[in-house]
């Protein structure tokens, strides 16, 4: 029966494509595909590989010059060939790198022709300019100038709490020993009213309301305050010439100059070096005596009597 079934559906079909009259419709045919192996330049990656070629190739021919390392502008085929591997290797050695600097341009100076800054008339005023702020050279005093200044300056009116400088604290906070002058006085002198008795006395020199002072202290406490005639500045070889070196073995010079470096890192040693300081005195005539203490880059000129009026 089911063989029956089966040839019935076919006779069917077959009588119906008859009845039809027209052939099937087929898909058409593929063209045909060469035999010969494709070569490698068919394939995507060496496809990508030759674009990246031409445009490299592009960009250099539009670009006539181009900036290399160490300056210049280079348009022979040597510079090409080498920006070209360079874009591709990402570094050059440096034999190739001598290479593009001898063929490069000498690039001109683009200082030349300018005239020197000696010469330059505008400069040589502001360096006149900048020396005239330098200090004056110091005023030289007749004696007629002292015994004036004498009269006209006025004993001082204030005086310390105590005798305590509030200054001297930091002055000394890191020093191991006190950074003023030690003058010691065998007979006395006088200001006025005011009477210094002989003794060891530290020279503090002050500011106070825009005039200067003296401060004679005793033991660490202000005992006298004896105004300043005229404060001027330091000469340069000052200290090198009146203040002679100690005689020291080499020794104790290495000594020296460990604790000086030691003192300097080290903070808790409290070593750092003291101001340079000098006194001076010098007998003038009708019994005035002059004191000029060097205190750092400045000179402070205080007058006195050795004799009352």
């Amino acid at each position: 029966m089911k063989k029956f079934i089966l040839t019935f559906l076919i006779i069917s079909l077959g009588l119906a494509v008859l009845a039809d009259g027209e052939p099937p419709q087929m898909r058409p045919a593929a063209p045909d595909v060469p035999s010969q192996p494709m070569n490698s330049s068919d394939y995507t990656p060496g496809v990508v590989k030759q674009s990246e070629d031409v445009q490299v190739k592009q960009e250099t021919q539009d670009n006539d010059y181009d900036y290399v390392e160490g300056g210049g502008n280079a348009k022979d085929k040597n510079f090409e060939s080498v920006q070209n591997s360079v874009n591709k290797a990402g570094t050059v050695d440096n034999k190739t790198k001598n290479a593009v600097n001898k063929n490069q341009k000498k690039e001109k100076d683009p200082y030349k022709g300018y005239k020197d800054a000696s010469d330059d008339s505008y400069l040589n005023s502001l360096n006149e300019a900048t020396t005239s702020d330098a200090p004056a050279a110091a005023k030289t005093y007749s004696q007629d100038d002292y015994e004036k200044a004498y009269r006209d300056m006025q004993v001082p009116t204030f005086s310390y709490v105590h005798g305590v400088d509030p200054d001297q604290y930091y002055d000394m906070k890191d020093t191991m020993w006190s950074p003023y002058p030690l003058m010691r006085l065998n007979s006395p002198i006088y200001f006025k009213t005011i009477t210094v008795e002989p003794g060891y006395y530290l020279l503090t020199p002050r500011e106070y309301k825009g005039s200067w002072y003296v401060l004679f202290k005793e033991a660490g406490a202000v005992k006298y305050t004896i105004p300043v005639m005229a404060k001027d500045y330091t000469p340069e070889f000052y200290y090198k010439d009146n203040l002679p070196e100690l005689d020291m073995k080499k020794s104790q010079r290495w000594q020296i100059k460990f604790l000086n470096a030691w003192g300097k890192y080290v903070r808790k040693s409290k070593r750092k070096p003291a101001i340079t300081s000098n006194i001076e005195l010098t007998d003038l005539d009708n019994n005035f005596l002059l004191i000029e203490l060097y205190y750092g880059p400045h000179k402070y000129s205080m007058i006195f009597r050795i004799e009352k009026f």
